[in-house]
């Protein structure tokens, strides 16, 4: 019997790693005791199902929550290269590559043509932005978008929950986002709790935008040789509509 490849809702792949020309196996019960037990720490009250395919050394595991299937998910991607999940390629059947985004902008001014170049930096942007509209046909501010998320080793890249463009600070979101500090960037807390001092320029943690030793660059487009104002990919707009 061989696994299938379609999504399933949260549901892990795990797969065994070839070396040596031998595929790594340890077995239905072992796997339970080691990864599903052990490392991932969840009991099998929390399972929904657990399957494996013993001709392919590989074991799905379908949890019973999105929360939980997340949790795992994240604890597999910063153990990756350390045992004993590092004898495995992981692979989230849960995730789809085509997502939903909500952005939302702290200036509704800017224009919708610059928030789709910005996410293109990474993810594919299927058409155009779509405004959010209440009950009463007004727009609250937030603009959706139909995005294909970019592969990366571990899974997909994923659009930062906060960001600038010029000098307007945005956020988005989407189903399953990874718990994400906004202040930061970081995965695993959340901003009120943030530990680290954030430099807007860089985008890296430890010093802040005054002390960064690296060259400003345009928050639209990433180039150093400009910045948001000068970039000819931004769509013109009156600027004092982007004033705040």
């Amino acid at each position: 019997m061989s696994a299938p490849s379609a999504r399933l809702l949260n549901t892990i792949r795990f797969i065994g790693q070839e070396k040596d020309g031998v595929q790594f196996n340890i077995g239905r019960r072992n796997f339970a005791k080691d990864i599903i037990f052990e490392f991932l720490g969840v009991t099998a009250a929390q399972i929904y199902c657990y399957r494996d395919f013993p001709l392919r050394s590989t074991y799905e595991v379908t949890f019973m929550g999105d929360y939980l299937c997340q949790e795992a998910w994240n604890k597999c991607l910063e153990s990756k290269d350390v045992s004993p999940i590092s004898n495995f390629r992981v692979e989230p059947l849960f995730a789809s590559r085509v997502r939903t985004v909500t952005v939302c902008m702290q200036n509704p001014y800017v224009k919708e043509q610059d928030i789709r170049l910005f996410l293109r930096k990474y993810c594919d942007v299927l058409g155009v932005g779509q405004k959010e509209m209440d009950y009463d046909e007004m727009w609250n501010g937030n603009r959706k978008y139909t995005v294909r998320f970019k592969r990366k080793i571990g899974g997909f890249e994923c659009p930062p929950a906060s960001f600038y463009i010029g000098g307007v600070k945005g956020y988005l979101y989407y189903y399953g986002q990874p718990k994400t500090c906004r202040k930061c960037g970081e995965q695993g807390h959340i901003a009120v709790m943030c530990p680290n001092i954030f430099c807007r320029n860089c985008l890296e943690t430890g010093h802040e935008a005054k002390e960064c030793k690296k060259p400003k660059s345009c928050n639209l487009c990433d180039s150093t040789e400009h910045m948001f104002k000068d970039c000819p990919g931004r769509h013109k707009t009156t600027l004092s509509h982007l004033r705040h």
